[in-house]
């Protein structure tokens, strides 16, 4: 095995949120060989195939080599809100 070669862990669709992040995390704190990272992509609502496709080029490139344990929600935006109004009042 390749120590420079990023390694990706397949989790089946059907496991809920829960214990995809769980199982990512406990992956990711496990002794490994150095540049094998741990880290998860999580379609969310309203996600087109070619955003949720799109996003695992990040956490397997060389940019992020000091990111592992963590999970991308491919949400384009949905559920975030601010504790402050926005310009113009709107929320």
């Amino acid at each position: 095995m390749d120590p420079d070669v990023p390694h990706e862990i397949d989790v089946p669709e059907p496991w809920t949120g829960r214990v995809r992040l769980a199982l990512v995390r406990s992956a990711a704190v496990q002794p490994r060989p150095r540049g094998v990272r741990v880290n998860a992509v999580a379609p969310g609502r309203g996600a087109e195939t070619s955003d949720i496709a799109a996003a695992p080029y990040f956490p397997a490139s060389p940019l992020s080599s000091y990111v592992t344990g963590r999970t991308l929600v491919v949400t384009g935006g949905v559920g975030v809100r601010f504790p402050y109004p926005t310009i113009g009042g709107e929320q």
